[in-house]
């Protein structure tokens, strides 16, 4: 068995999973492996179309446990057994598992009762999704219903969490039904995040699903710095000279580049995470190392307690001089009438959120005329299809921001729109492009910046 490119193409327009570990050909030269990265639900599906080649499948439980990441055009064994009353399917390379996938089925199973896209809140598409039953051998062979729960599978960690940031390393599925519907109704009811380990764990259920437990390994993110890029772009940077500047979401590539470029002009720089100590501890390592003055808080801005409480821990300092406000929300991929109305609203919510926590509960600690500025992107200029809700989102935050810089007069406000390549970059939770890039747009930011000082109101910068 060989996963073709033309394979892997139909399940990316039936599932709207476009991660760009197997989305995006250019990306796997800035990862650990040479071949391009086939997405694991494809995978169970292969080996699902293997084990309907024999008879009808109702699935009542699945159990996949992934050894290793799949890889396009690479000849795979697939090995079925029957043992405890369960199918084993096996993917192997060369003889070794990649893949192990335990199957029980029931063909009496009920069918769904709900066959209309109202009551989904992910709907796959059906072209696509029956060429890709029938690519696999499960056309007529498997409920609809069930492929669009495996395909909601495939979308949240794909493109929500863990995303780009790692890989699935096993799920279970327990289905109460199976019919025909091209959709599926998912909640997650419980999400939780192991630094030790860099695991995350999902728990939900959903209509036709009794329950779903996914668990992604984090891929780990060598944090770089160009250091004489760095230097160099500090010079743009001059104006912040001794002044403090607070970075949210600072361990992103625009963050590491502000907080680099500003670091080596002379800035006291602060940094804002929500996940990874360690390599924040490595970073605020290394700006020390570079003779900066830098200080890491660990804070989640979407949650008002831990907002205010970072903010008080900033007040006993001196006051902001420059905050620099970043929330990328999640790109689903999908247009607007394929997206679930809930997960829609729940996403803007989300992503503007943590601007209104961080500018309500940090506004009271910016100096006499400091500035505030939010980093926004071109794309609100060139809309793209299948990003109704991550525009819509930056739109209400840059909104936010023009309507601060009314009820404070006093401060500076700004929004930067960053070029389509940067917020792209930007956007994944590590960068494909070269370090350097980030800390020369950092300067040339900073000495935008820098020229609107002392200019209260609103501001709308573009920086190439």
């Amino acid at each position: 068995m060989v996963i073709q490119p033309e394979l892997l193409q139909t399940y990316i327009d039936a599932s709207h999973d476009r991660n760009a570990w197997y989305s995006n050909p250019n990306l796997t030269i800035h990862s650990p492996f040479v071949e391009a990265i086939a997405p694991p639900i494809l995978g169970i599906l292969i080996c699902l179309g293997e084990l309907a080649q024999h008879h009808p499948i109702r699935i009542v439980s699945i159990r996949a446990h992934f050894l290793r990441p799949l890889q396009l055009e690479k000849i795979y064994q697939i090995h079925l057994a029957f043992e405890s009353q369960e199918h084993l399917i096996t993917m192997k390379d060369g003889g070794v598992a990649a893949l192990e996938v335990r199957v029980r089925i029931d063909n009496m199973l009920p069918d769904l009762d709900i066959q209309h896209q109202h009551g989904f809140n992910y709907t796959c598409r059906p072209e696509p999704s029956l060429k890709l039953l029938h690519s696999i051998g499960l056309k007529d062979h498997f409920p609809i219903s069930q492929l669009a729960s495996l395909l909601w599978m495939g979308y949240r960690t794909g493109m929500i969490n863990p995303g780009q940031r790692g890989f699935v390393s096993q799920f279970h599925l327990d289905f109460a039904s199976g019919g025909k519907g091209f959709g599926a109704n998912m909640e997650v009811l419980e999400e939780r995040f192991d630094e030790r380990t860099d695991r995350i764990e999902q728990w939900g259920n959903g209509f036709g699903v009794t329950s779903f437990y996914i668990e992604s390994l984090l891929r780990p993110e060598p944090l770089e710095v160009d250091w004489d890029a760095a230097r160099k772009s500090s010079k743009n940077a001059e104006e912040w000279a001794k002044k403090r500047i607070v970075i949210t979401d600072a361990l992103r590539p625009t963050g590491v580049g502000f907080a680099s470029v500003a670091g080596l002009a002379g800035a006291e720089v602060v940094l804002n995470y929500r996940i990874g100590i360690s390599k924040a501890l490595d970073f605020e390592r290394d700006l020390q190392h570079q003779g900066v003055q830098a200080q890491r808080i660990q804070a989640d801005l979407a949650n008002s307690k831990i907002t205010w409480r970072m903010a008080s821990e900033l007040s006993s300092g001196p006051p902001i001089d420059l905050l620099i406000l970043d929330s990328n929300p999640l790109v689903m991929g999908a247009n607007l009438l394929d997206q679930g109305g809930d997960d829609w609203i729940q996403s803007i919510s989300d992503s503007t959120r943590s601007i209104y926590q961080a500018l309500k509960a940090l506004i009271p600690c910016m100096a006499k005329g400091g500035q505030i500025t939010l980093l926004s992107t071109e794309h609100l200029s060139s809309p793209s299809p299948g990003i109704s809700h991550y525009l819509a989102a930056k739109a209400a935050q840059e909104a936010l921001i023009q309507a601060c810089s009314t009820e404070h007069p006093n401060l500076v406000f700004s929004v930067i729109r960053m070029p389509l390549s940067q917020a792209t970059a930007a956007e994944l939770p590590f960068e494909a492009a070269n370090a350097d890039e980030n800390e020369r747009w950092a300067g040339t930011a900073l000495k935008q910046l820098g020229q609107i000082a002392n200019r209260p109101g609103f501001h709308l910068l573009r920086v190439g």
